[in-house]
């Protein structure tokens, strides 16, 4: 399974189809304003709850309590050196 980003193919974590990403599989919310893939195949997820990446395995969320300045985000962008921006 590949994914893009800014058009570039990137393999994807995933080692099965992803058939469906929301809450019941720990997104932090069902809107989900921006998703974008990593060289390493993770996906980011820009949410009203937070900054959410998905590995294949797990979400992790991050938030306020990890140091961004918002809880709710409406884009993330991932730099070809994996820096991840939110905002």
């Amino acid at each position: 399974m590949r994914g893009s980003v800014l058009g570039e193919p990137v393999p994807l974590a995933f080692h099965r189809p992803v058939r469906a990403l929301g809450r019941a599989q720990g997104l932090p919310s069902v809107q989900v304003h921006t998703v974008c893939a990593d060289s390493q195949g993770r996906l980011w997820a820009a949410t009203p709850n937070g900054l959410a990446v998905a590995d294949g395995a797990r979400v992790i969320t991050y938030g306020r309590a990890h140091g961004l300045s918002t809880q709710g985000l409406r884009g993330v962008e991932v730099e070809p050196d994996d820096s991840v921006w939110g905002g």
